[in-house]
């Protein structure tokens, strides 16, 4: 949280505990993203993203202000995770796989490092907003959106 508020980023809790969601305004765009955690309860969590006009967007036939709009109502959005596929192994997570909790003799990765992971990837995210730019550890899903 304090490293999305230096970059600008207010802090949304409505949806807590499974989404926090992180929105700022920046020539004319709403940059946002939100960290969703593994519904079941494993210490995992995925970060999508989105941008929209900075005066929200339309969905289902009304204009939605920025402050409720969320990644999914994006007309691009996508996620940002470490590994490669839809499941939640690819996601951030502080458990380890099995080799690797035989082998250290340990469940979990210490928490600062799992966030670290983060931080280290964030730029990722500022360059889509910035160009559109993809990085290796974003997935866009240009989807059709129920906008009008």
């Amino acid at each position: 949280v304090p490293v999305a508020e230096a970059r600008g980023f207010n802090c949304d809790q409505r949806y807590s505990p499974q989404f926090l969601e992180f929105r700022r305004i920046i020539d004319g765009e709403l940059h946002l993203f939100d960290i969703q955690w593994e519904k079941y309860g494993k210490p995992r969590f995925v970060v999508n993203f989105g941008k929209s006009p900075a005066d929200g967007v339309k969905f289902n036939g009304e204009l939605l202000p920025p402050d409720k709009v969320s990644p999914a109502h994006c007309s691009v959005k996508g996620r940002l995770q470490p590994g490669k596929g839809p499941m939640t192994s690819s996601w951030f997570r502080q458990d380890k796989p099995l080799l690797a909790r035989l082998v250290s003799r340990e469940s979990l990765y210490p928490p600062g490092q799992v966030v670290g992971e983060l931080i280290a990837l964030f730029p990722e995210l500022e360059a889509y907003w910035r160009d559109g730019s993809s990085g290796s550890h974003l997935r866009l899903f240009p989807l059709p959106q129920m906008n009008e």
